[in-house]
């Protein structure tokens, strides 16, 4: 589950973590809790199950020719 903003931003004022938003569900968290794509290392989710589906609906595409650039 994704923080609230109030919690994102008290992350990041802590020094926790920058907030980046989830290319899938497009949540919120700091950047410590997120994971990128091994591929590209372009996109950014929150959870592998996002990453997941995220890649078969539209990333797929956009990594291999990021990855081929």
């Amino acid at each position: 589950m994704c923080p609230s903003g109030d919690e994102v931003i008290a992350c990041f004022l802590e020094g926790r973590g920058y907030p980046l938003m989830c290319a899938h569900c497009q949540c919120w968290q700091g950047g410590c809790t997120m994971r990128n794509c091994a591929g590209c290392h372009t996109a950014i989710y929150c959870s592998h199950s996002c990453q997941k589906v995220d890649w078969k609906a539209r990333h797929r595409e956009g990594c291999t020719v990021i990855r081929a650039a």
